[in-house]
């Protein structure tokens, strides 16, 4: 059974991918969302241009040919998105225009199949009543010509896509955990045990170095169409809201442990509750101010929320204006993506310096495995804030 497992997850995404053809079918392409398409294109796009033109990349600086591998891949991602764009506006009016050439929904046509169907009520007779009810359902159907045709094709397309990137990712990625973490069962490594039949073939050998690429270019285009959606306004406030949050706890401690605003009220709820419990001392003092503490900052916190309930609205509403929705929405996506990918340059360029560590059994060098395509390598053994000497090494204070 084990030597299946591999063409039954294969199988199974294939049904997935199936099932999404066949709700595209029938919402059709205006009514489906497409980012699929451009995150497998603008994927596709920066891993030739970092595969194929390394010898090229290898003569400039490190920092370059990041940004002109991550960059094309984030243009041919934006370029997409406006064809797609521009594609439902034109399957909209090309419907719209067959539907008013049809001069559809005749009145007097209706009227006439109405009087039909009671006719047939009134005489009993349930066999015409079907059938003329069946034709003024379809009589009422506003059909839409050659365009619906191409829409429904195109939304199948894409609802495959989309339902088989999303399945395909989340196999890849449990398959990429328990490569790494190698969790064994009765002494055996499950991916030997029971998945042997996918890590040991050539397909996942062809892959796997390129399986990062695919989730980190993935959370790149989700923090373009979030910052955009967002807004640059929504995003500073949510990160000041948090910030906030964490402020108005920090002035709680310093207010209970520091001030001595708050003394007599610790060491009288600590006599008066926890004596009993913890006994008359330090302890209950220590526990009565982390209480005290615990309860001013919630205070704080829903102070802190309520504002950030009201806040956003003004921000929306402001966001109506179409100028200031292009540009506060482009801004959003700037700076997110910037942040994001400021954290994950330096998170895996911190795991980098850790490379020649070996705490786990052979964790260090499979995890490298997965950093050899053509993005990927970007972010770990060819990460230019290393280059910068930006991130401190970590392995001399655990070598």
């Amino acid at each position: 059974m084990t030597d299946y497992i591999g063409l039954i997850v294969l199988i199974v995404l294939c049904v997935i991918a199936l099932v999404g053809f066949f709700i595209g079918l029938g919402k059709g392409f205006m009514a489906i969302s497409s980012w699929a398409n451009e995150y497998v294109i603008g994927t596709f796009g920066a891993l030739l241009i970092g595969v194929y033109a390394g010898d090229i990349l290898a003569e400039t600086a490190t920092w370059l040919s990041a940004l002109i591998v991550i960059g094309a891949g984030i243009v041919i991602m934006l370029v997409f998105m406006i064809i797609s764009a521009a594609f439902r506006k034109g399957f909209a009016r090309g419907v719209a225009g067959h539907r008013r050439k049809l001069g559809y929904l005749q009145m007097t046509d209706l009227e006439e199949s109405d009087k039909d169907i009671m006719d047939a009520l009134a005489r009993k007779d349930y066999r015409t009543y079907k059938k003329k009810w069946r034709s003024r359902r379809k009589m009422s159907k506003q059909h839409r010509g050659g365009w619906g045709v191409v829409d429904r094709i195109f939304g199948a397309i894409t609802g495959a896509v989309k339902y088989f990137v999303v399945a395909a990712l989340i196999v890849v990625s449990c398959l990429l955990i328990l490569d790494i973490t190698q969790i064994t069962v009765n002494g055996e490594a499950i991916t030997q045990a029971y998945l042997g039949s996918i890590f040991n073939s050539s397909v996942w050998e062809y892959i796997q170095p390129y399986i990062l690429d695919f989730i980190l270019m993935g959370t790149i285009f989700a923090c373009i169409r979030r910052g955009y959606k967002g807004g640059l306004f929504s995003g500073l406030w949510t990160i000041l809201a948090i910030a906030l949050v964490i402020l108005g706890f920090y002035v709680s401690y310093v207010i209970v442990f520091k001030s001595g605003t708050f003394d007599g009220t610790t060491e009288s709820f600590a006599s008066s509750v926890l004596a009993g419990y913890l006994g008359e001392g330090d302890t209950s003092n220590l526990i009565a101010g982390i209480i005290l503490t615990a309860f001013l900052g919630i205070i704080f916190a829903i102070i802190i929320i309520l504002l950030a309930i009201f806040i956003p609205k003004a921000i929306e509403a402001a966001r109506e204006t179409k100028v200031f929705h292009l540009v506060d929405g482009v801004f959003g996506a700037i700076v997110v993506t910037v942040i994001v990918l400021a954290v994950l340059l330096f998170v895996f360029g911190l795991l980098y310096t850790l490379n020649d560590l070996d705490p786990l059994p052979g964790i260090f060098s499979k995890i490298g495995s997965y950093f050899e395509g053509g993005v990927s390598k970007y972010f770990y053994s060819m990460n230019f804030l290393n280059d910068f000497g930006w991130i401190p090494n970590l392995s001399q204070y655990f070598g």
